[in-house]
């Protein structure tokens, strides 16, 4: 596929985020975006109410004051692992 194309369908799933959030009355959302539509998915969560964000995305996202923001570097943890079935 395209990388055009998932950038385009990436785009629409996070404007319909907001949407979502609201109507379902979460409050914890998860970030697996490409890095580019990171902040704008974290800022969209955290206008439409989140009280927790867990970002899988590559890079830090910055948040309003009250949202609780886990940064996970899958690169890390997985090196992390690894290293410690060898040893």
């Amino acid at each position: 596929m395209d990388k055009e194309v998932i950038y385009e369908k990436a785009k629409a799933l996070i404007k319909d985020a907001f949407k979502v959030i609201k109507k379902s009355h979460a409050e914890l959302g998860i970030i697996a975006v490409p890095q580019q539509f990171s902040q704008e998915a974290a800022d969209i969560m955290s206008r439409a109410g989140l009280k927790g964000i867990v970002n899988f995305s590559p890079g830090f996202v910055k948040v309003s004051s009250g949202v609780l923001v886990k940064n996970i570097d899958l690169s890390i943890e997985f090196l992390s692992f690894f290293c410690s079935v060898k040893g």
